[in-house]
């Protein structure tokens, strides 16, 4: 195979790194004595639609010696293609690469070439599985927009009919001036006054369809919460059909959510809240 330098390399096709024929796994070869090897891939077992992901690349060759890494996926794409690197006093060099997924689910696989300044040459596959997603709660906006009262604490319903994976924590917000900074997390029933953590986080909420990553929860089908407080004010939509939450004023943002969030009020008709634009995303 020729040798390509990077500024040609750049417009090859993504069918350009994959016409190697060796793979990752239990047919892959020991690197040879004169040539480079993939030698390894790590990335995510499963992934959902829309995700970026890291993935580790480790190639072989020779001592101190520049190798040429491709990258290419079937349901997603590498924001780089390609990667020069220098190997180490044992030939070792790595490439965490950044993968962003697509739309469509289903098994991916991801194809990683390698070639010395000689033109020798290995490749290797991993397979990935690319679930297919649903989203449960309220995805478009419920109602006019409104300001959030500052200081509220929201655990709001959030009912799963059947065990489920549960990937990411919604939010649909109106245009926003500046980012808002948002705590937010899944809980289970503690007590009639309180909910305890599966999983929480903080991010910041821009105007649009806001989808925040959690460590994935495998849930059995019941009801939980999902916790919402924001820093200061902002819009938020808001609907005039009552919904039955549990909330607590005067929550101090610089604090966070606690483990088990305590001393909750229960929404009653003469002290209403309404429906909201949260979800959660879960794979099907």
């Amino acid at each position: 195979m020729t040798w390509l330098p990077l500024n040609l390399r750049a417009g090859l096709t993504v069918a350009a790194v994959v016409v190697f024929p060796a793979c990752f796994g239990d047919n892959s070869d020991e690197p040879g004595p004169n040539g480079p090897a993939v030698t390894d891939v790590a990335a995510p077992d499963g992934l959902d639609p829309g995700d970026t992901a890291s993935i580790t690349i480790k190639v072989k060759g020779k001592p101190a010696t520049q190798l040429s890494i491709g990258a290419a996926g079937v349901l997603g794409a590498f924001r780089q293609e390609f990667k020069d690197v220098i190997t180490d006093g044992a030939g070792e060099a790595s490439w965490v690469a950044e993968y962003l997924v697509g739309n469509a689910s289903g098994d991916d696989i991801l194809t990683v070439t390698v070639q010395d300044i000689a033109g020798s040459a290995d490749a290797a596959t991993k397979s990935m599985t690319i679930y297919a997603i649903e989203r449960l709660g309220n995805v478009t906006p419920v109602g006019p927009e409104v300001l959030q009262s500052s200081g509220v604490l929201l655990a709001y319903p959030m009912v799963l009919d059947q065990p489920r994976v549960v990937t990411k924590l919604g939010i649909v917000s109106p245009p926003q001036l500046a980012p808002v900074s948002t705590q937010l997390g899944l809980y289970a029933t503690d007590t009639a006054t309180s909910v305890r953590v599966l999983a929480k986080t903080t991010a910041n909420i821009v105007g649009g369809i806001n989808e925040i990553a959690i460590p994935k929860q495998e849930l059995a089908a019941g009801s939980y919460w999902m916790v919402v407080a924001y820093d200061g004010s902002p819009q938020i939509y808001r609907s005039t059909v009552e919904v039955e939450v549990r909330y607590k004023v005067g929550h101090v943002f610089s604090t966070g959510l606690a483990d088990t969030i305590t001393d909750l009020f229960t929404s009653t008709a003469t002290s209403p809240f309404f429906e909201r634009n949260f979800f959660l995303v879960v794979r099907q």
